[in-house]
């Protein structure tokens, strides 16, 4: 494995571990709960497995797993972008499949840092923020940043709730 695999491997692995914790007792009711303007849970939840999606297609060089087999009919993530726009806000989404494709997005995660060269991680991509960095910088930075972060705000609104929000 390349070294700069392993030391981003070994983040996704607590970052997954704790966002699966956060979701897994997660049910319709308290995943369309809304404080105000803020995002449903369920809002965040499709955003963060579909960023993270995107970004490691980007990384790889494919596309996102959401465009194959029927994830946007299992999710309800039918828009084409991750923004969290009114029409984004506005999804129907489901639960049970988001828990679904977040597993399957975190395989793939894990699978392309398993079969990632030297090369792939030095190929540059276009950050979120619009600069060129490389794909090990991406994935350490944006990619751990943005599951972690709403791993806590799902965390927060679960908390808001009266529910477990952090698994420890």
């Amino acid at each position: 494995m390349e070294p700069r695999a392993a030391i981003i491997q070994s983040g996704f692995d607590i970052a997954h571990m704790v966002f699966n914790a956060v979701v897994a007792d997660l049910e319709d009711q308290a995943a369309t709960y809304r404080i105000g303007n803020v995002p449903s849970v369920a809002a965040i939840f499709a955003h963060a497995i579909y960023g993270e999606d995107m970004m490691v297609g980007q990384a790889n060089g494919a596309p996102m797993l959401l465009e194959s087999g029927d994830w946007r009919e299992r999710t309800g993530i039918t828009i084409v972008s991750p923004g969290m726009t009114p029409e984004w806000l506005a999804l129907k989404l489901n639960v049970g499949g988001l828990k679904q494709y977040g597993e399957a997005v975190f395989a793939r995660t894990g699978a392309f840092l398993l079969s990632a060269t030297a090369a792939d991680f030095d190929r540059t991509v276009r950050s979120p923020m619009g600069q060129d960095i490389t794909v090990g910088a991406f994935l350490n930075s944006f990619g751990l940043v943005h599951i972690s972060e709403h791993a806590g705000e799902i965390s927060a609104l679960k908390g808001a709730q009266g529910l477990k929000g952090l698994p420890f």
